[in-house]
Parts: C-alpha cells; structure tokens; sequence
C-alpha cells in the first residue's frame, strides 16, 4: 500500500487505529480498529455515511468498543 496516495484524513485514521491497538495492548490492526477510528474522526464521512443508510452510528461505535475490550472472544 502507498500510504502518499492516501488522503490526509486516511493516514490520520490508520495512524489514530494503530494507536488504539497498542493502547489496548492488542497484537493486530484489526478492521474493527480501523472502523472505530474512522467513525470517531472528526470530518470524516463514514460516520454520516452509515446513518445516511440508516445504520445506528452510536449502537456500531458501543459494539466495536465492547468487541475490542475483549466483550466478544
């Protein structure tokens, strides 16, 4: 992957998923790392995007963390 054709706001996610995943002491970038973070981000579009398509962003955010602490293993 060339992280230089990447938009900004995309290097900020991945690099913001990264982080998540050390700070949990997880051994893996996980999608779900990376779903978090982009719903999490300020300006970003997946958050407005998924409740366009009427999915609950609030309800996906609370399942992932839930999932990423280990609530789903």
């Amino acid at each position: 992957m060339r992280l230089d054709r990447l938009t900004n706001k995309t290097r900020e996610a991945i690099q913001a998923a990264q982080n998540d995943a050390m700070a949990r002491g997880n051994p893996e970038l996980t999608p779900e790392h990376f779903l978090l973070t982009l719903l999490e981000q300020d300006g970003g579009v997946a958050k407005p995007l998924l409740e366009k398509a009427g999915i609950e962003s609030k309800s996906l955010v609370a399942e992932l963390r839930r999932k990423l602490n280990g609530g789903n293993r």
